[in-house]
């Protein structure tokens, strides 16, 4: 399992897998990376949500795709 956080100092919307839908990421955020996908993103599920995400379209389990580059991972 590879867990991630959101780098010091950013904070962005991404797009829910397959859905129209944002969620605002602040650094910190923790995520569970699920699998590489093209052009360097990768499916990532949130895991605990801060309230700003949660008051910004996120929630618990939400599949996101994030970019390598906006996130610290770390092998588990």
């Amino acid at each position: 399992m590879i867990n991630a956080k959101i780098k010091e100092g950013r904070r962005f919307y991404c797009d829910q897998y397959k859905q129209k839908k944002f969620a605002l990421m602040l650094e910190g955020q923790t995520l569970e990376v699920l699998e590489p996908m093209s052009n360097d993103k990768y499916r990532c599920s949130v895991v605990n949500p801060s309230l700003k995400c949660i008051d910004h379209g996120g929630f618990e389990g939400m599949k996101v795709e994030i970019y390598a580059e906006d996130m610290d991972m770390e092998e588990k």
